[in-house]
């Protein structure tokens, strides 16, 4: 029984010790209680002339109240502009990323919930305290570290706004 104890007691201490060492995410930015962040991790350095990266990206909704945004419903007939069609709130892009084609953006996006506004748009919602998670790997040019940037497209509110 004491060799048991003793052996889970040195692998609660490596264990909690490896958490130590856990990176601790990057913010981009927070608009009206949506902060947006990031962890990137190196996974392959062994190509000469790029270094292979994955990132995970974070949207959580730290208010305590759900936030709503609006979309343009069907293929655009009715376009004020670009941003009302998107049905993704948030975009972070990845500037250097090595590759023609290569994908640089991630697109976060709220669950689409059953609410129409009186002008007929669509509302989707980002839940309070929820986390939107999202990865993608991509190569940078050896030696670079990735830079991030987010772009937010709509205009973020309380459900009450609309009604």
């Amino acid at each position: 029984m004491k060799k048991y104890l003793t052996g889970f007691i040195i692998l609660a201490f490596f264990g909690f010790r490896s958490n130590l060492n856990a990176q601790q995410p990057t913010e981009l930015s927070t608009v009206k209680g949506i902060v947006t962040s990031y962890i990137v991790t190196k996974i392959d350095s062994s190509d000469a002339k790029k270094d292979k990266y994955v990132a995970v990206i974070t949207s959580q909704n730290t208010n305590n109240y759900d936030l709503f945004y609006n979309v343009i419903p069907g293929s655009g007939s009715i376009r004020v502009n670009d941003d009302n069609n998107k049905v993704y709130f948030s975009e972070v892009t990845i500037s250097n990323v090595k590759g023609f084609l290569a994908d640089n953006k991630v697109k976060l996006q709220g669950e689409l919930s059953r609410l129409v506004t009186s002008q007929g748009y669509y509302l989707y919602m980002i839940p309070k305290q929820v986390n939107l998670k999202q990865s993608i790997s991509f190569y940078v040019p050896k030696g670079e570290v990735p830079i991030l940037s987010d772009k937010t497209y709509k205009r973020l509110n309380r459900l009450s706004d609309y009604y």
